[in-house]
């Protein structure tokens, strides 16, 4: 019986990572979506450039502060090349008001918290390690 609670709790802590592996790859696709989904089929330069912007910042590991905001990918740097710190602010402020960035004192983040709502509950793995023994 030990080597059977040992082998399921194994299972258990496989399956965890699995599910939030797979959580976090669903909320990166229907981020991205609904950015895209945002700002529609534009061929506005500045429309395209703030789009950029939000699915770069996307990926970045943490807040990003609006000095650093030029350097998040070289499609940022390409972008704003020859724009000024106004031009940054001013998409920064976009991005903003149309709900897809938060900013705090640390720096700008991606707003995902509009999209996770419509994930999948997480599976309660407590009440089935109960459950098994």
């Amino acid at each position: 019986m030990p080597f059977i609670k040992y082998a399921v709790q194994g299972l258990l802590d496989g399956l965890r990572e699995q599910v939030a592996e797979i959580r976090k790859y669903q909320l990166e696709i229907m981020w991205s979506n609904h950015v895209h989904e945002v700002f529609g089929n534009t061929k506005s330069p500045a429309l395209i450039r703030r789009r950029n912007l939000v699915l770069d910042i996307s990926k970045c590991s943490g807040p990003v502060r609006i000095s650093q905001l030029r350097e998040v990918s070289a499609r940022t740097v390409e972008a704003y090349r020859n724009k000024t710190m106004m031009t940054v602010k001013r998409d920064v402020w976009a991005i903003q008001e149309a709900g897809l960035i938060v900013r705090s004192r640390q720096g700008i983040l991606p707003n995902k918290s509009i999209i996770e709502a419509f994930l999948p509950d997480r599976l309660d793995f407590a009440k089935i390690k109960a459950s098994v023994g």
